[in-house]
């Protein structure tokens, strides 16, 4: 049997999630989106904010997800055992992807981003892990999107929170999927997105506890 503390803690984690990824997000640069070579550059230029915009956000999106196994376990208790259980999963597995891109982010990047800084050329290998890491960045925000579906559907049928908080979910997922394809990411790219229904989820738990 759920309490209103277990709402406010999964409503808690939610809400704290999205704003520890934004303390990272809001230190992001334009010159980091520049083309390779020029994002190098700026990354070396500043390797502490590289660092600092990174850790809040792994600590952000780790914190979301703890979030939305707090809330998995309302949705189950609310009656609905599956929706919530794979929207955790398809959140979650998006987002492990994208961490392992953004430890190599922290780390091997920066590392590249000094030896261009020395020698005015980009290392070779660097070229392909910034692909690899791109269709990760895909993969986050899809899955993302795609676990919106799930979880909000989840909602519907354990009604936890009023009915169309849970079909705005469903709306927003399908959204975002669509959009992020069409565009090739374009305005569904922006990482912060990928916690905007957590967060919006967070608001309600909080407000219905």
């Amino acid at each position: 049997m759920v309490t209103s503390t277990d709402f406010q803690t999964a409503g808690g984690l939610l809400i704290a999630g999205f704003v520890l990824f934004l303390m990272g997000a809001a230190a992001w640069r334009l010159d980091y989106q520049k083309p390779l070579r020029e994002s190098l550059l700026a990354i070396a230029g500043s390797p502490r904010r590289w660092w600092w915009i990174h850790a809040w956000m792994m600590v952000g999106l780790i914190i979301t997800i703890a979030g939305l196994g707090a809330l998995e376990l309302l949705i189950t208790d609310g009656g609905e055992p599956i929706y919530g259980t794979v929207g955790l999963f398809i959140f979650a597995i998006g987002g492990i992807v994208w961490l392992v891109g953004v430890a190599w982010r922290v780390t091997a990047l920066v590392v590249a981003s000094r030896e261009t800084e020395q020698t005015g050329s980009v290392p070779r290998d660097v070229v392909g892990w910034s692909e690899w890491f791109g269709v990760a960045h895909s993969m986050h925000l899809l899955s993302a999107y795609l676990s919106w579906t799930f979880l909000g559907s989840g909602v519907v049928s354990s009604n936890i929170v009023p009915q169309w908080l849970g079909w705005l979910g469903v709306g927003l997922g399908i959204a975002g999927i669509v959009g992020y394809i069409a565009l090739k990411g374009g305005p569904f790219s922006p990482p912060f997105l990928a916690h905007l229904y957590p967060f919006i989820l967070g608001l309600a738990l909080i407000v219905w506890a």
